[in-house]
C-alpha cells in the first residue's frame, strides 16, 4: 500500500498567484518564467495586490514572506467549495495555527485572523479570472511531467527509513506532496492535520522528505528527553543571533532552544538515514547544515555513526549528543 500522493493544490496555486502579482519574487529560480510572466501580465483589481502584499512583513530576517506566506498555505487547506469558497472550521484552523511550536504566537493577532478570514473571497476573486484558469492548466501540464520523480523519492524515503530505524509500514503517516512552483525553492512548508503530512515545495527532495517524516516519528520521543535538554540552555548561546535571524529562535529562553535542538537533531538523523552506507557524503551534507548556524549537526551526525542503539534507546543517545555538543563550546 502506497503512503503517498501527489496532489496539486488550486487553491495555494492561486494565493502564490496573488503574492506573485503583488511583488513576491522568491520564485525566479523555481518556475518556469513563462508562467511568471503570464500572472504578472495580468490586469488585478487594487483590492488583490494590497491583501497579498500583506504578506511581506519584518519578523524574518531571512525570508521576509514567514511566516505569512506559510500561513496562507496552511489556510488553503481548511477551505473547501461549497456553493462558494469557505473555511471548513475556521477556529480549528486558528487553534492548530496557535498550536504550531515554529509560529511565535505574537504573530496570531487580531490584525492576522481578520486578514485571514478574507482569503477564501480573495482566492474566488482570482480564480474567475480566465487567464488565471489557463495558467493553471499549464502549471498542471508541469507538473504531471514530474510525477515519476516524485515517485521514485517519495518510495526511497520510506523504504530508507524502514531499513536503518528498523519500523513498521503501519508506524509511518500518510505524506502528501503538493508541487508549488511558484514558491521560493528553499522554502519548503510542512503541514500536519490529523495523521496526514503535507509538503508545499518548489523542488521535491528526497532529505525534505525524510525530515518531516522523522518529526513525526521522533518529536514524541523527543518531548520525553525535554528536561534533559532543558537542562543545556547555554548551549543555545553561540548559535542564538543566527537561529533568531531564521525563526528557530525567539529569545534565550526554554522553548527556543528546545525548538533549535530539535532542528539539529532532525537534520541530522535525516542526513544519517539518507547517507547510512556513505559517511563521506553524510559528512559534506552535515557541514553544509553547519555553515547556515546549525552548528550542533555534525556532532549528532557522528554519534549516530558510533552510537546509535534504537529508538528505544533516545533518552540515552540525546544525553550523548548534548554531552558532545558541550565539548564544542
Amino acid at each position: 500500500m502506497e503512503h503517498y500522493s501527489i496532489e496539486p493544490n488550486k487553491n495555494i496555486f492561486i494565493v502564490f498567484v496573488g503574492l506573485t502579482a503583488s511583488g513576491y519574487n522568491l520564485a525566479e529560480d523555481s518556475c518556469n518564467r513563462d508562467i511568471i510572466n503570464s500572472i504578472r501580465e495580468i490586469k488585478y483589481d487594487a483590492d488583490i495586490i494590497d491583501y497579498f502584499k500583506k504578506a511581506r512583513t519584518s519578523t524574518c530576517e531571512v525570508n521576509p514572506y514567514w511566516p505569512r506566506t506559510f500561513l496562507l498555505s496552511l489556510s488553503s487547506l481548511f477551505i473547501t467549495k461549497r456553493l462558494s469558497l469557505e473555511y471548513t472550521n475556521f477556529p480549528e484552523m486558528l487553534n492548530y495555527m496557535k498550536s504550531l511550536q515554529q509560529i511565535n504566537p505574537d504573530e496570531i493577532n487580531e490584525e492576522l485572523i481578520n486578514w485571514l478570514k478574507e482569503l477564501p473571497i480573495k482566492i474566488d476573486e482570482l480564480q474567475d479570472n480566465s487567464m488565471v484558469q489557463e495558467i493553471w492548466s499549464k502549471y498542471i501540464s508541469l507538473v504531471k511531467e514530474n510525477i515519476e520523480k516524485y515517485d521514485l523519492m517519495a518510495n526511497q524515503s520510506y523504504s530508507s527509513i524502514k531499513r536503518v530505524l528498523d519500523i513498521s509500514e503501519e508506524l509511518l503517516p500518510e505524506l502528501i506532496i503538493i508541487p508549488n512552483y511558484l514558491q521560493a525553492h528553499e522554502a519548503t512548508d510542512f503541514v500536519t492535520i490529523e495523521d496526514k503530512i503535507y509538503i508545499i515545495t518548489a523542488r521535491l527532495d528526497k532529505e525534505s522528505i525524510v525530515h518531516e517524516l522523522l518529526h513525526h516519528i521522533l518529536d514524541i520521543r523527543l518531548e520525553e528527553c525535554r528536561d534533559l535538554i532543558d537542562e543545556n540552555l547555554y548551549l543555545l548561546k553561540p548559535v542564538l543571533d543566527e537561529m533568531v535571524r531564521y525563526q528557530y529562535a525567539w529569545d534565550y529562553d526554554k522553548g527556543s532552544w528546545s525548538r533549535v535542538f530539535e532542528e539539529n537533531f532532525i537534520r541530522a538523523i535525516s542526513t544519517w538515514v539518507i547517507f547510512h552506507d556513505d559517511l563521506n557524503n553524510a559528512r559534506i551534507n552535515a557541514n553544509l547544515h553547519e555553515g547556515y548556524g546549525f552548528i550542533y549537526v555534525p556532532i549528532i551526525l557522528e554519534q549516530l555513526f558510533l552510537k546509535w542503539k534504537g529508538l528505544d534507546n533516545i533518552d540515552e543517545f540525546v544525553e550523548d549528543c548534548l554531552e558532545e555538543c558541550k565539548k564544542c563550546i
